[in-house]
């Protein structure tokens, strides 16, 4: 079932930058059964492989919506950076809260390969 996550998620990334938010629905949509606390540990178990293994990459479009810019921080830092501002929000996060995501050039390799 995450394997089919994994490819929901790298494939809605790369046809379109998608926020925290979409994220959390995606996983949500696979996992309805989950409290808020399971649902956020799940997303994060989702995404943290997907951001160190330099399938993801995560940032903000730029305010004209035409691009995107990683944050370019480390994974690791990347993830730690997402824990942190989703804590600071005291609540699930909604559209434009802590990070938008876009597919890399490897992880499009990977949807492609399935």
């Amino acid at each position: 079932m995450i394997k089919e996550l994994d490819r929901r998620i790298l494939t809605s990334c790369s046809e379109a930058d998608l926020g925290l938010a979409s994220i959390v629905a995606l996983v949500r949509e696979s996992f309805p059964k989950d409290d808020p606390l399971a649902l956020r540990r799940r997303v994060m178990g989702v995404l943290t492989p997907l951001v160190d293994g330099g399938l993801l990459r995560a940032g903000r479009p730029t305010p004209d919506g035409k691009a995107f810019v990683a944050w370019g921080l480390t994974a690791k830092e990347s993830v730690v950076r997402i824990e942190r501002e989703w804590d600071a929000l005291g609540h699930e996060p909604r559209h434009g809260d802590v990070a938008w995501f876009a597919t890399t050039k490897a992880g499009v390799k990977t949807t492609a390969q399935d």
